[in-house]
């Protein structure tokens, strides 16, 4: 095992990878020139950590003894509405992140979906996806599919290893076992291996010719997923190395019988929900242990996450139980990975790296230096109820009261309103009241929706007293569509399906999708008002910059901006009580916070930052 380390790293200990190799799966093995290689990864997605910082973080992941990187693309970051691309500004540049690693001497795995799952917002499919019957053998979903490859492929054209690149091999799918199992009854096997058939042809009509590979978890509680997610032709990676006998089964049956063997994703980590106790760390010890183990056997693995990073925007995703209808993950996707939200070691890290150094004896480069982080006292902030001060653009465009995507609007949040020209007493349905909606008459909040709840804590129906010239108002708001399983198939967000009153659809509502970030849709200061939704701005000003969190206690749930940057969400539920600000989007000299509050249950005069993130 040593001398297979060793021949390994003598091979990929080059600083920068930029000659024509030849990557193939030969004699139970992964050969890089005709010598065989191990992978030992990590992931991180370069949508979740600022561009400036990118180098930070790949140094970081070779510190800690890797040699790839594999990486998710998210479809809906790129293609922001129906044939609108961006693949350069800011985090976009895919490419741009690939050659990085490449100058780093890092190889990439390539995870392109076009489902990831990642706890990302609709595992990654853009809305409009919901028009269609996605991950499925639908001509209209395919053809998106294959446009959206195409893409991907030209921004990575020229940089895999064949062409003198440092991209080894390109994922299909993305446990597509687990979902197939999960709908058994709408996708038998035989259909079941269609599409993913059919999805592997698109790779490789689009260009991706090379390595093709799968990814499925291991067993629950006897099935092995690779029987509806693997194809003849792809080679098979199971996750999670609990399962490394599924693991072997799985290469024994549907590749070959001597390897090798490859875990896509190896957890040491985990993600947190809203509302969960605490934010997720593995003993580290026991992992150790673990990881010790697994370097004795003859697997290629990469941790899931070595850098989780952050759910900047609108971003997250969310999952659903017996107890949450809608279950969203918080903004920091610190994962209890290695390394953390904000790219520094943890003891995680330290005993991962000196595992490895004992396993391979290798000199690892020195570990890069912690960023720099800061505290920011009082900052004030100054006040703006919603429903006085909102500037419209076309007051008087009004439509029927339907769901974000009706509307094509992607994110955030959406204002129904309408004004009655008579009293009445109604009792309005709440069965197609989406996500987090808080519903007032005029300027009195009667009720919340919240379907994070538990389902028994809903009312079915809210009674409502509306006199003459009354508004009633619905603010809802989009708090991730579901990323795993079967029900990403009732991801519509808002009011689904109308405004029901008495059995009756209520036409007539003036909708406002919302901007929270835009300062402009105040017209000025007014009188505090509690409990609805209000924005906050205000100034600060900086001698130097560095890495900080906002500490949000005290505040309710909403979401906000730093430089027109979108840090994420904050909820009082947390366990996640602050936001990470990367100290590359604050400026010498005059900064800006804007804050939306949706629940507002005090006036705050002031906020400020702190240099550690405060949770549970």
């Amino acid at each position: 095992m040593k001398k297979f380390f060793s021949l390994l790293l003598l091979l990929l200990s080059i600083c920068t990878v930029s000659h024509a190799q030849k990557f193939e799966i030969r004699d139970g093995a992964f050969m890089l020139n005709d010598t065989p290689i191990r992978i030992y990864g990590g992931e991180m997605h370069y949508a979740r950590i600022p561009r400036e910082y990118w180098r930070q973080r790949i140094q970081m992941a070779k510190a800690m003894g890797c040699n790839a990187l594999s990486i998710y693309v998210f479809w809906n970051y790129h293609e922001t509405a129906p044939g609108v691309w961006d693949w350069t500004t800011d985090n976009h540049d895919l490419r741009a992140f690939v050659e990085t690693a490449r100058s780093e001497g890092m190889y990439i795995i390539l995870r392109p979906g076009p489902y990831v799952c990642a706890e990302w917002d609709f595992g990654g499919f853009p809305y409009w996806i919901m028009n269609s019957k996605f991950r499925a053998d639908d001509e209209t979903f395919l053809h998106l599919c294959r446009n959206y490859l195409r893409q991907v492929h030209q921004q990575v054209d020229g940089l895999f290893v064949e062409q003198g690149g440092n991209i080894l091999m390109t994922q299909v799918e993305n446990e597509f076992g687990s979902f197939a199992f999960d709908m058994q009854s709408k996708i038998p096997i035989k259909s079941a291996k269609l599409y993913m058939e059919k999805m592997a042809d698109i790779f490789r009509e689009v260009g991706f010719t090379h390595t093709l590979f799968t990814c499925d978890g291991g067993v629950v509680p006897v099935v092995n997923f690779a029987r509806l997610g693997h194809i003849k032709g792809l080679f098979p990676g199971t996750n999670d190395s609990k399962f490394l006998g599924i693991a072997h089964h799985t290469v024994r049956r549907f590749y070959n019988k001597k390897g090798p063997y490859y875990i896509p994703e190896e957890y040491p980590g985990w993600f947190t929900h809203w509302g969960d106790a605490h934010m997720f760390h593995r003993n580290v010890s026991t992992y150790k242990t673990h990881i010790e183990k697994l370097l004795k056997t003859d697997f290629s693995f990469c941790y899931y996450m070595i850098h989780g990073g952050t759910n900047f925007g609108f971003m997250n995703g969310a999952n659903y139980s017996k107890g949450h209808e809608v279950w969203p993950v918080v903004t920091s996707y610190d994962y209890g990975a290695p390394v953390d939200e904000a790219g520094n070691r943890t003891p995680l890290y330290d005993s991962l790296r000196a595992v490895y150094q004992r396993a391979t004896h290798r000199m690892l480069p020195d570990v890069p230096a912690p960023i720099p982080s800061m505290s920011i006292d009082n900052i004030k902030l100054t006040s703006y109820p919603l429903f006085r001060t909102l500037q419209r653009v076309h007051p008087d465009y009004v439509r029927d009261a339907l769901s974000f995507e009706v509307y094509a609007h992607a994110y955030g949040y959406m204002l129904y309103e309408r004004t009655w020209d008579s009293a009445q007493h109604a009792h309005m349905s709440t069965a197609g009241i989406k996500d987090y909606s808080t519903i007032y008459i005029n300027d009195s909040l009667v009720a919340t929706i919240n379907r994070d709840a538990p389902a028994g804590s809903i009312p079915k129906e809210i009674t409502l007293d509306l006199r003459k010239n009354d508004t009633l108002r619905i603010l809802s708001e989009n708090i991730g569509r579901i990323n795993f399983g079967r029900k990403m198939y009732e991801n519509s967000k808002g009011t689904s399906k109308g405004i029901v009153m008495d059995g009756k659809i209520i036409l007539g509502w003036t909708i406002d999708a919302l901007p929270p970030q835009d300062p402009h849709v105040y017209a000025c200061e007014q009188e505090y008002i509690p409990h609805i939704p209000v924005y906050y701005t205000g100034t600060f000003k900086l001698t130097h910059t560095a890495d900080t969190y906002i500490n949000m206690k005290g505040f309710g749930k909403g979401v906000v901006f730093v430089n027109g940057h979108n840090l994420g969400r904050y909820w009082e539920i947390g366990p996640q009580y602050s936001l990470y600000v990367p100290g590359v989007w604050l400026n010498e000299g005059e900064n800006e916070i804007v804050i939306f509050d949706q629940i507002n249950h005090s006036q705050q005069h002031s906020i400020s930052a702190t240099a550690k993130p405060v949770n549970n």
